[in-house]
């Protein structure tokens, strides 16, 4: 019965020193910051903060703590370029937040009722600082 219990034990405890030393488990935010563009952003609709239109059907929308979004409009989106204030909603409907790769639906507030469908969009991208810095003037939030 002791050479049995040795053998145990000494299995145990090369099991317990060789995990010691085995890497360790990186958590999903570490994983996320080796690789940035893996990261699904996303905020609440009422953490957007500044937008401008991009031309082209692009909104560049500033929103939670500083991160800066492109989202694209494919479609007609009328008074976009002309919008002074807007709201995202995002698809479906079920959803509370606003998150890259995701449909929206834009509404451009008008100063008067009007008949004006949402616009149907998608959430492209989280620009970098270097994207950020990159934009003219105009067109940063």
């Amino acid at each position: 019965m002791r050479p049995i219990l040795a053998v145990t034990l000494a299995a145990g405890l090369t099991g317990v020193l060789a995990a010691s030393c085995a890497p360790a488990v990186q958590t999903p935010l570490e994983r996320a910051e080796l690789r940035p563009n893996a990261i699904r952003h996303c905020v609440y609709p009422g953490q957007v903060r500044a937008f401008r239109a991009a031309g082209d059907g692009a909104l560049i929308v500033r929103a939670g703590e500083g991160a800066v979004y492109r989202v694209r409009a494919p479609g007609l989106c009328p008074d976009l370029e002309r919008a002074v204030t807007l709201s995202l909603r995002p698809l479906p409907a079920s959803s509370t937040r606003l998150c890259r790769g995701q449909d929206v639906e834009i509404f451009i507030e008008q100063p008067r009722p009007t008949m004006a469908a949402p616009c149907q969009a998608r959430v492209e991208a989280v620009l970098t600082a270097e994207q950020i810095a990159a934009l003219p003037p105009e067109l940063r939030p």
